[in-house]
């Protein structure tokens, strides 16, 4: 009798072209406003918006990570400074005050590149193919030094062993297909390409025929195709991609008739590795992607049915099988998903976010009825699926004797339930905590983040704030002021004389931490510009009405660095009796273009309270806050 034969190996690469980008674009859009959230969440902006992603280079700043196709078309590369990128999406425009509008949706986005999100998102996409396509799905794997043609040193595609699944769809085409259709309902472009190894299927990928999103190597031809594919698809590092350019090399064909041992004693073993892996020489182990199982409950329903009232009941019970899973392994759910399957795709998610891990199937529910309620069902439901897709470990607490009130334990309970609840009402991106940024620029020191569905430790109120680090922080100092050698003493009619004004740092002193003033009450997310008065000008205090706050008439009086007498905002002017500082604020040169200011807390003698900076670079003057 013949032995069955044995199906050649197949792999299928999935490569997500530009993934920063399309990871955020896909979020965004699947956070489109309804009937029950009207208003969009405060960081969506419209497709149209140039996107522009930055990291931070350890030796030149924040340097352009990802940009879209729009911001492309206007100059903007990778590997530039974020100063250069946003003189070339906003050409030099003027900044947008407080009391502006808001900035528009076709307004360029300029946001710092997430990692963590990104790789999350694509562990979810690997669940979803291992769900859909094929149980067997690897993450791209990464050697320890970026490849040719790869600016981010982190994975962008996947890998799919379908070895006898393309059967199973009907063909390999069709296979391909049902790829792309998943990719479509999750709001995702990709390009796939299936091969007998996993380093053809690769290269294939990235630098394949352009005009398809598809590249099918039947088996047995990988050679032949490989040959037709340039070096850098081979997945070798970029100094030796350049060095065989060099060397007029451009193709894996002329590479393969170079000899063997000349190769590996001028580039190195590397590069015969990897052309061994591409045309299945050397076999390349994928270390397959398993998802945080067990925390997941599903049911498929004997009729198929839109009832709320049944579903629910369905809902019901899984939450508490996921929830007594969890209890046992001491794991609480900071993120639960309730996924119907109908008839006709695509399915319908309830998705939630809690603030702190909890596994009491009675709070899960509560979250999840109000959410219920508002879903709509284009079809019927066959298929209901609840499961805990990020848990963290569940706080065990010793209560008091009699279990008295004012427990600090209960009042952290109460904390989270009511978070928990208004991001369920309100949505998990209305419900914001604060968390401290190392930059020293006072408009961007802290930056907001949902609180509901964070992983353990991002936002906890009541911890203390992370100390920041001096060598990126401000080099804060107070100076004796130069626009007179002594404080002026207020007179009994003066407004300042019966302020609290006497309360502020003297000049001599520099601000400490528990001054109560060191910071304005009120401070502007952007700077507002000043129109600084010379001395002897001819001003009223009531100027014309086309004379209003940000008119770029600035005119230093007494040198680049003196305090001005007076200036003008808000259509009046006014005059400067009192002032404290300066107080320095510097950024490093690694993270960007370096800013220098000078910080003073002035009085007004209107009794007004300012907090105004000298830009030492622009040599101009601006208003940053008042403090009542």
């Amino acid at each position: 009798m013949t032995p069955p034969r044995t199906p050649a190996t197949r792999l299928l690469c999935l490569w997500l072209p530009n993934w920063p980008i399309q990871r955020l674009r896909s979020e965004l859009s699947a956070a489109e406003p309804d009937a029950a959230h009207p208003q969009p969440p405060p960081e969506s902006f419209g497709p149209e918006a140039p996107l522009v992603l930055w990291g931070i280079d350890p030796r030149r700043g924040r340097l352009v990570v990802a940009c879209c196709e729009r911001a492309a078309a206007r100059g903007v590369r990778v590997g530039m400074t974020v100063g250069e990128a946003d003189s070339l999406l906003r050409g030099h425009a003027p900044q947008i005050l407080q009391h502006a509008p808001q900035i528009l949706q076709h307004a360029p986005q300029i946001l710092q590149h997430d990692s963590e999100a990104d790789l999350e998102a694509l562990r979810r996409l690997a669940e979803a193919c291992a769900e859909e396509l094929s149980p067997i799905v690897a993450l791209e794997p990464l050697d320890d030094f970026l490849w040719a043609g790869q600016v981010l040193h982190q994975p962008q595609a996947l890998l799919l062993d379908v070895t006898g699944v393309g059967e199973l769809f009907g063909s390999e085409a069709k296979l391909a297909a049902a790829a792309e259709k998943l990719l479509g309902r999750q709001r995702l472009e990709g390009r796939i390409a299936i091969a007998d190894t996993a380093g053809a299927a690769w290269g294939l990928a990235h630098y394949g025929t352009a005009s398809n999103s598809l590249c099918l190597i039947p088996p047995a031809q990988t050679s032949a195709t490989l040959d037709r594919l340039p070096v850098a698809a081979l997945r070798i590092r970029s100094e030796t991609a350049a060095m065989l350019r060099r060397l007029g090399v451009e193709r894996i064909e002329a590479l393969r008739r170079l000899p063997r041992s000349g190769l590996a004693t001028r580039l190195g073993t590397d590069l015969l590795r990897r052309l061994d892996q591409a045309l299945g020489a050397v076999d390349e182990p994928l270390p397959a992607h398993h998802a945080a199982a067990s925390d997941r409950a599903a049911v498929d329903l004997e009729y198929p049915t839109r009832d709320l009232d049944i579903l629910r009941h369905q809902v019901e019970g899984l939450v508490r099988q996921v929830a007594r899973g969890l209890a046992e392994r001491q794991r609480g759910a900071l993120r639960l998903v309730c996924r119907f399957d109908l008839e006709q795709p695509p399915a319908v998610e309830v998705r939630i976010g809690l603030f702190a891990p909890s596994a009491t199937a009675e709070h899960l529910l509560r979250l999840l009825a109000g959410n219920l309620e508002r879903c709509r069902f284009p079809s019927l439901a066959h298929r209901v699926v609840v499961a805990a897709t990020l848990t963290g470990p569940l706080t065990m607490h010793q209560p008091t004797l009699g279990d008295i009130g004012g427990d600090e334990q209960g009042s952290v309970i109460d904390l989270a339930r009511l978070i928990d609840g208004l991001s369920s009402r309100l949505g998990r991106s209305r419900v914001l905590g604060v968390e401290l940024t190392e930059d020293p620029l006072p408009e961007q020191a802290i930056r907001l983040r949902p609180l509901a569905g964070q992983p353990i430790g991002a936002i906890v109120p009541g911890r203390p704030a992370p100390r920041r680090r001096s060598a990126r922080r401000t080099a804060s100092r107070e100076r004796s002021p130069r626009s007179s050698p002594s404080l002026p003493s207020p007179t009994s009619h003066s407004p300042a004389s019966h302020s609290p004004a006497s309360r502020w740092t003297s000049a001599t002193h520099p601000p400490t931490p528990s001054d109560p003033l060191r910071r304005p009450l009120m401070m502007f997310s952007q700077p507002v510009p000043l129109s600084v008065l010379a001395p002897g000008a001819e001003a009223s205090r009531q100027d014309p009405p086309r004379a209003r706050a940000g008119e770029d008439s600035q005119a230093p009086a007494e040198g680049p660095r003196s305090l001005p007498e007076r200036f003008r905002f808000g259509g009046r002017v006014h005059r400067i009796v009192r002032h404290w500082g300066p107080e320095r604020l510097e950024t490093g040169w690694w993270n960007g273009p370096m800013h220098r200011r000078d910080y003073y807390r002035v009085e007004t003698e209107e009794g007004a309270w300012l907090w105004i900076y000298h830009d030492l670079k622009q040599d101009r003057w601006w208003l940053h806050g008042h403090f009542f």
